[in-house]
């Protein structure tokens, strides 16, 4: 439907109606539901600004009940797995050896069935948020104006078009330190693209009236089917606790014991609070068999505890997490929709999980991380099970949680370790650190950051490292970026990391000038190019010298490629590096020196903003001075 909008006329009398063009985007979201729902966060973002939106968002059959349940989403294209994919298992499982008679023909034809909708007429922007080599292909085909994500080239050369889509490829799939959540990466890169291609929003205000309230559209009856011996959803003294049980992955589960020891620990010294067993499997089924039997051998059976494993849908698992208090739960899609739904997270992040890419997003949650790392994180053994999940006790997750649940009360003027104090759990957070999570405020960078709760916690390199890196994307991709070093408090900073700082600081000055140096090769590159009179015919002196500067700038790049090895902490700027080189787009000489120049200029932006963070984070250290009422007078009758 078109938003209607009124405007005066000149002579004060109010206009006819007139409707804002409607502005179609299609959204690739083939990853999981997780992907899935931080894809729609970002979505519903840009629809409040922009409710001309006719979004179309394309899921595989496993995950798309999610966009299925939103009002604001006008279609979704479920990509049939099954249908795509099954005939071609199915023959290799029965013809092992002789693969090369499938018939192609059909797989191809119901594939093309499903994807002629799609490209039947041009969208305005598509979004491939998969970021799968895979998935690029779909994006290649189709029409569109602009496209963003992974894709084609014309000579169907893999493509990243746009700076946003370079920084997941470089840094965020490398693993590389950086603080920017997916969700505020998304979000910057859809309303930017907006911006670009459809304008500024109209009328900000009536965009945000005119969306519903509510994110899922979900029956009202759902939690109507849950019945527990007279204990009700609607009881207003009753809090409810979901804990999700496993995880994504079994490497990022939390162990069955510590699930069944905090289960007990809850009940025994919460009496107004109901536990929901939330999850699908056998493993879960375990983990949930052993909490009830733990309740029962402690004489806590009679207590409210209700076990779903294997018995929700989308709507019913979303009305549950809506209607909790909190939510319990691993690295898993969870964490998401009780971002989405306004339900506070405590976040058990173990094994190997990048809180700060997709921890839960708002304000209030809590996660905690284990502070060692174990043979499995260093990569000295593939076992799936991680032992540093052990670091994160159930008295750990039980002090954080009701030290987050009491806020109300102690207001934070109580530190977190005077409540571990008070319970008698001292030194229990040793092997892990506890987080607090906080929106930003615009001034401030905005998105979402995660704060440490203990004091007693020193900032390590990595997480330093990752503050600067995710800086440093916000000057290249964002044109604006807070204070330098404004999150970092001289409290936290201990010797270790400063002495790392005094080493990498050479180095960065290093980066710096390499990066200099390719800037103006490349600009040389551009400007000898373009005094030719043809691209294609030039004077040999002329061919000469753009071979020599070509084989300088060579000769620049593996230099940069030898420092990174010096120093992996700067591995950001030569995976950037590559990935923009790769996306290098014109057939003339001086138009790619141009834009090799613009890649090095990029690189040095970063460089001077790492050294600007060096040198704000080693000043934090040096003496200040001490206001007193002491006074002496010089010889001269100055006093100081």
């Amino acid at each position: 439907m078109s938003i209607v909008q009124l405007s005066p006329s000149q002579d004060g009398t109010r206009e006819e109606p007139t409707a804002s063009p409607r502005v179609r985007i299609l959204v690739i979201q083939l990853s999981r539901l997780g992907d899935t729902l931080q894809s729609l966060m970002a979505l519903r973002a840009a629809k409040q600004l922009y409710p001309q939106l006719e979004i179309h968002f394309v899921a595989r059959e496993k995950f798309a009940d999610a966009a299925r349940n939103t009002e604001w989403i006008d279609q979704v294209h479920v990509l049939p797995t099954g249908a795509l994919v099954e005939p071609v298992l199915k023959f290799l499982k029965e013809n092992p050896v002789d693969p090369q008679h499938i018939d192609y023909r059909s797989i191809i034809g119901n594939a093309a069935s499903w994807i002629a909708p799609l490209v039947d007429q041009p969208w305005q922007l598509v979004f491939n948020w998969t970021y799968s080599d895979t998935s690029s292909w779909l994006t290649g085909i189709l029409p569109s104006v602009a496209k963003f994500g992974f894709t084609r080239k014309v000579d169907l050369n893999a493509a990243t078009p746009d700076g946003w889509s370079h920084y997941i490829q470089a840094v965020l799939q490398q693993q590389s330190p950086q603080n920017i959540h997916l969700t505020d990466i998304l979000t910057t890169q859809l309303l930017t693209a907006l911006q670009l291609h459809v304008g500024d929003p109209e009328n900000e205000a009536n965009g945000r009236e005119s969306l519903a309230t509510k994110f899922f559209n979900l029956p009202k009856d759902c939690l109507e089917t849950i019945r527990e011996e007279g204990r009700h959803w609607k009881d207003p003294s009753r809090k409810w606790i979901s804990f999700q049980l496993g995880a994504g992955h079994p490497a990022k589960s939390w162990n069955r014991e510590s699930w069944a020891r905090l289960a007990c620990r809850i009940l025994t010294r919460h009496s107004d609070c109901n536990l929901i067993l939330l999850g699908g499997g056998e493993a879960d089924r375990a983990t949930a068999s052993l909490i009830l039997d733990e309740l029962r051998h402690n004489g806590l059976e009679d207590r409210s505890v209700l076990s779903l494993i294997d018995q929700t849908d989308f709507p019913l698992w979303a009305s549950i997490i809506g209607r909790s208090q909190w939510v319990f739960s691993g690295d898993t899609s969870v964490v998401h929709l009780a971002s989405v739904l306004g339900t506070r997270v405590v976040n058990i992040s173990v094994g190997p999980v990048r809180y700060q890419e997709t921890g839960p997003y708002g304000n209030g949650h809590l996660v905690l991380q284990p502070d060692v790392t174990c043979s499995v994180c260093a990569g000295v053994t593939q076992e799936s099970e991680h032992s540093c999940r052990n670091a994160i006790t159930h008295e750990l997750v039980y002090a954080t949680w009701s030290y987050g649940a009491s806020e109300w009360a102690h207001r934070r003027e109580i530190s977190f370790e005077e409540h571990l104090e008070h319970l008698g759990l001292s030194g229990v957070d040793a092997t892990a650190r506890v987080f607090r999570s906080r929106i930003r405020l615009t001034d401030e960078g905005g998105g979402v950051s995660y704060e440490p709760i203990q004091k007693t916690r020193k900032l390590r390199f990595e997480d330093w490292s990752a503050r600067v890196t995710g800086h440093v994307a916000r000057a290249w991709y964002c044109g604006w970026t807070p204070q330098v070093a404004m999150e970092t408090d001289r409290n936290l900073l201990s010797s270790e990391l400063l002495r790392d700082l005094r080493k990498v600081s050479e180095s960065v000055d290093v980066l710096l000038k390499i990066s200099e140096e390719g800037r103006r090769t490349s600009q040389q590159i551009q400007r000898e190019a373009m005094r030719t009179k043809s691209s294609k015919v030039m004077r040999i002196e002329d061919k000469t010298r753009i071979q020599e500067l070509a084989l300088k700038l060579s000769e620049i790049d593996k230099l940069l490629e030898r420092l990174v090895r010096a120093q992996p902490c700067l591995s950001p700027f030569l995976s950037i590096q590559r990935v923009m080189m790769h996306n290098l787009v014109g057939n003339e000489v001086d138009e790619l020196g141009k834009q090799s120049s613009l890649v090095w200029d990029q690189l040095v932006t970063g460089s001077r903003i790492w050294r600007e963070w060096i040198e704000a984070t080693l000043s934090l250290t040096r003496p200040r001075a001490v206001k007193g009422n002491f006074h002496e007078k010089r010889p001269d009758g100055i006093q100081v």
